[in-house]
């Protein structure tokens, strides 16, 4: 079965580098539940004696515009009211211009950051910060980027990419200001005049990075005014033909309640004046799918110790005297050196012994195949101490087959790292419904009637005693080469059946490796069994498909407190 996301990870494959992620609004709705563009102006009007129609009404309902009438309006109320007081005594010196009060107050309001409470919505929100990717560039004025990006170089406005270097790596570009500098806000007409006058600079850097990077859109609706605009700047400088190229790099997330599964197409935004952006877009009901695809991007290295590295490089360039800065030290220790001693070269690590890459350089593929054709060579005390921390470290949300390596390793598992327990801990689930009689079969039937991929993610939701370790070892072995066919589905679905081919094998500390293991285990409910429960609690699921985050919360919970 092809798989929903498979043109969306070609995509990314097409690739030199690593995406950017183009952030709007829906984005701080989604995990804040702050307001709308409309919400946002209801309740700054609300700050003055008049409703916002009243505002939007003098200037044919341009909200922008509406908003610099009611900066206006607010301007003597926020300088002469008691209610405003403490604010006046934080900000006055930063009051610049009449639109600051209004500024001040809606940075206030949008400071304080009110996590999602919902147990999706919290998982969503903690995949994507492990996503990899080079940069953001987002609308929003608020710091949850910030938090959840928290090694990421941030860049205020124009002016502030304009003054400081950037590397287009580990780096938020904030092009309408942040809440931690009010008067950087674009809020009014006149700051959107002026943010469209002085917009060169910025749209020959977002040039350079939409030419370099995939970019991938999120929180914005087709009719967001903020990103046309930057579309429409970037379009003019682009000829037809040129305009076509950027098809593969263009990816728009539509967020859909109604998708029971991720929905591909191809598809034009019609950015006006004959100008038509051709893009990839994704409707989904859950990101969860889509931030799996970019959490298991690999990276060499770490994207902070990079950003060190080239803003380094760049330094010593630039150095007048740069031999005395220079030091040689392993890639390993560079964190414990301060910022103005590293010159780094970067290279793979040779094993002297067998030619065997370094540590380091093993990455989630290299242990999945070892672990399933068990030819040897790994070292399990170094796989442990040094190989899994780091690759669970940069996607802490992949299945990684972790039980061989700590089981031959001998090491003490109280002592082990915490990404390591909890590894370990984890339980592979599919997300099929197991069709009547499937358990009866032999993988190969099951193959032949489903497909590969649904049929490791049925297994997965098996019964453990009904699955013998030997034989889920020759199915994955057998179709080891299908791995690297950039299928994110079977990706996903083959990384869940090692892992339990390890727990299988090698979980059980009374297992013996000399046989066959049928190790039984607990596994967490299968699909059914979630389904008939949402249905005993009048809950609406489908037959077919991924079971929402909602139920899964739901269950989870009451399965929690014992009901």
């Amino acid at each position: 079965m092809p798989g929903q996301l498979d043109a969306f990870v070609a995509a990314l494959n097409q690739a030199d580098s690593l995406p950017f992620l183009f952030i709007g609004s829906g984005v701080s709705r989604r995990y804040l539940g702050h307001d709308n563009w409309l919400g946002l102006m209801n309740w700054a009007a609300s700050l003055t004696d008049r409703p916002i129609q009243y505002y939007a009404g003098q200037v044919s309902g341009d909200l922008p515009r509406a908003a610099s009438l009611i900066a206006s309006a607010f301007y003597d109320v926020w300088w002469n009211s008691p209610d405003y007081k403490d604010s006046r005594q934080k900000w006055s010196e930063q009051c610049t211009h009449v639109a600051s009060p209004l500024k001040i107050e809606v940075a206030q309001r949008l400071t304080k950051l009110s996590l999602p409470s919902n147990r999706g919505l919290k998982r969503e929100l903690k995949m994507l910060g492990s996503c990899q990717v080079d940069g953001i560039i987002t609308t929003n004025y608020d710091t949850l980027l910030e938090a959840t990006f928290p090694k990421y170089a941030v860049f205020v406005g124009q002016e502030d990419l304009l003054l400081r270097r950037s590397y287009q790596l580990a780096e938020i570009y904030k092009i309408h200001g942040s809440v931690d500098a009010p008067d950087s806000l674009v809020l009014t007409g006149d700051d959107y005049e002026a943010f469209d006058a002085n917009s060169s600079y910025l749209v020959a850097k977002l040039m350079s990075v939409f030419v370099e990077h995939p970019i991938i859109f999120l929180g914005y609706s087709l009719g967001d005014r903020n990103v046309r605009v930057v579309l429409t700047s970037l379009l003019k400088c682009l000829s037809p033909e040129k305009i076509e190229e950027f098809k593969s790099r263009f990816i728009w997330i539509d967020f859909d309640p109604t998708a029971t599964e991720p929905i591909v197409d191809d598809h034009m935004i019609d950015l006006g004046e004959t100008r038509l952006l051709p893009v990839l877009r994704i409707r989904a009901a859950t990101f969860v799918p889509i931030f799996e695809v970019l959490s298991s991007l690999e990276r060499v290295l770490p994207v902070g110790l990079l950003r060190r590295v080239e803003e380094t490089v760049v330094k010593i360039v630039h150095s007048a005297d740069p031999t005395r800065q220079i030091h040689v030290a392993d890639l390993t220790v560079l964190d414990s050196l301060e910022d103005d001693d590293i010159v780094i070269g970067v290279g793979k690590k040779i094993a002297s012994a067998g030619g065997l890459k370094g540590l380091l350089g093993y990455n989630r593929y290299d242990l999945i195949v070892d672990t399933i054709d068990d030819k040897g060579g790994f070292d399990p005390v170094g796989i442990v101490e040094t190989t899994l921390p780091e690759v669970l470290r940069r996607a802490p949300n992949a299945w990684l087959p972790v039980h061989k390596y700590i089981r031959l390793s001998g090491l003490d598992t109280d002592a082990l790292p915490k990404s390591l327990k909890d590894a370990m801990a984890r339980r592979p689930k599919g997300i099929y419904t197991i069709p009547d009689g499937a358990q009866e079969l032999d993988l190969t039937q099951l193959v032949e009637i489903y497909g590969l991929a649904k049929t490791l993610d049925l297994v997965c939701s098996f019964d453990a005693r009904n699955i013998s370790a030997d034989e889920l070892q020759q199915l994955l072995l057998a179709h080891i080469d299908e791995l690297r066919g950039g299928d994110a589905n079977l990706g996903t679905a083959f990384g869940k059946a090692t892992f339990l081919f390890g727990l299988l094998k090698y979980g059980s500390e009374n297992s013996d490796q000399e046989q066959s293991s049928m190790v039984s285990i607990t596994l967490p409910p299968s699909s059914r069994e979630i389904r008939e429960w949402a249905h005993s609690q009048g809950l609406a699921i489908a037959a077919k498909g991924r079971i929402p985050d909602s139920i899964m919360a739901a269950y989870e919970d009451a399965h929690t407190l014992g009901e």
